[in-house]
């Protein structure tokens, strides 16, 4: 049967958590059976289990949920370029997976009262300063929506959006926000994407 894709917060392991086994603090936190998506770039979406991931949002120490370290099971997506080749094999390799009954998580930023909350988390943050964004958005979306086709369920959380990747200024501007509540609109949202990339 295969596994389940989610749209989530990605739990934070704990400090230090690379020096111990993956039994001892990783699945304390995080489920063996699943893989958790991040947006990477090329010089860090394959760093070994322990290493530095050196880079900054969620590979960073303070706010990646690995602390800045890799981890197998963290999946870097790059979204610093439009890395098709590289990226195609990712993709592959974790639909196979789902499709074996692994599940994967893409992050969302969930922190009720925060103003971000709810924010889809694949290239929105220094993603969205690169030449290419919105082709890079259009194709991670079609990439997502590939595997949402296999998987047994997806769930999406009422709260999810994105900034507007087509409309995209940078701060101070004001970016609009494009509301994800449910499957029929980010299907909508990866239609227009395309068609703008």
């Amino acid at each position: 049967m295969a596994g389940k894709l989610s749209f989530d917060a990605i739990p934070k392991l704990p400090d230090n958590w690379w020096d111990s086994t993956d039994a001892q603090t990783v699945w304390t936190v995080w489920d063996k059976d699943t893989f958790y998506l991040w947006g990477a770039n090329s010089g860090n979406q394959f760093v070994p289990r322990g290493q530095p991931l050196n880079g900054g949002g969620m590979a960073s120490v303070d706010k990646g949920p690995t602390r800045g370290i890799g981890h197998p099971h963290y999946v870097g997506i790059d979204t610093m370029a439009l890395s098709k080749t590289v990226n195609d094999g990712v993709f592959a390799t974790l639909k196979s997976e789902l499709g074996n009954g692994k599940n994967i998580v893409v992050p969302v930023y969930l922190k009720h009262g925060d103003h971000n909350n709810g924010c889809y988390g694949l290239g929105t943050g220094y993603g969205l300063d690169v030449t290419d964004h919105v082709q890079i958005h259009a194709y991670v979306w079609e990439k997502l929506l590939d595997l949402a086709s296999v998987a047994a369920d997806t769930s999406i959380p009422a709260e999810m959006w994105t900034p507007d990747v087509i409309q995209y200024k940078p701060l101070p501007a004001h970016t609009p926000r494009v509301a994800l509540p449910d499957m029929a609109t980010v299907k909508a949202w990866a239609a227009k994407l395309a068609a703008a990339g």
